[in-house]
């Protein structure tokens, strides 16, 4: 869902109610222009990854939709 999400361009020019409407509310936040939503986690060899989407916002639309994964 994560690639389908930037691959399609699903929330391009989406503003936030519309994602909160598709996504629901995010897990984090850094500022009201950026949101972060976890998306799980799996195995890694020995460790393990955390899945999140990171959501950016200009004049209250999306600008810009990352992915991005911590290893632990």
């Amino acid at each position: 869902m994560r690639n389908d999400i930037i691959d399609n361009q699903i929330l391009k020019l989406k503003n936030k109610y519309e994602v909160v409407t598709l996504l629901g509310n995010p897990s984090n936040s850094t500022s009201d222009n950026q949101w972060i939503y976890d998306l799980g986690i799996s195995s890694a060899g020995f460790g393990v990854q955390f899945h999140s989407l990171q959501i950016t916002f200009k004049n209250n639309v999306v600008a810009k939709v990352k992915k991005f994964v911590i290893t632990d």
